[in-house]
């Protein structure tokens, strides 16, 4: 899938830099993004986009087409206009209108990608369980640094401190 994927990048970089008049060859292509928050990133300061090899290989084409031709829009505004621009500003829609693509900064198309959901049920958080008067109350980690600090929480129902039973979830 990377061979078809450079085969339909390069044919892309090469309409940009004839459109524009631009040179695109010291651009530099990883496929090392490995997160659920990010389908694709164009670093400049390295002139690199970081691509996901999990999203390329289940998504193939609608892949190449929907992020690494947005990633690469990102390079051509950096090469037209330098590094100070706004990521998704009126420059980069411009770009994004001459490679037919949209020039928005999310898409929902991969949110079922069985990659995407595989990485979500592993990001499970911890939930420690604290006792009141009444009920066992299940507390996130951000809450229970916050009491262990000093932070006192109490139920809403029988206004009671909450205590930590030392059980996690």
């Amino acid at each position: 899938m990377k061979n078809k994927f450079y085969k339909e990048i390069n044919k892309t970089i090469k309409q940009m830099e004839e459109y524009y008049n631009i040179d695109l060859s010291d651009l530099k292509f990883d496929f090392n993004l490995d997160n659920i928050t990010s389908l694709g990133v164009y670093r400049p300061l390295t002139n690199t986009i970081s691509l996901n090899i999990h999203l390329l290989e289940e998504y193939g084409e609608l892949y190449i087409n929907e992020v690494g031709k947005h990633e690469l829009a990102h390079a051509v505004v950096r090469e037209l206009y330098g590094i100070v621009n706004r990521p998704h500003g009126i420059e980069f829609k411009r770009v994004c209108q001459v490679l037919r693509i949209p020039g928005k900064a999310t898409t929902d198309l991969f949110s079922e990608s069985k990659y995407i959901q595989q990485k979500r049920n592993k990001r499970k958080r911890k939930e420690y369980v604290y006792t009141c008067e009444c009920k066992k109350h299940n507390i996130s980690g951000i809450r229970h640094n916050k009491i262990l600090k000093g932070i006192n929480y109490i139920c809403n129902t029988c206004k009671s401190k909450l205590k930590f039973t030392g059980e996690i979830v």
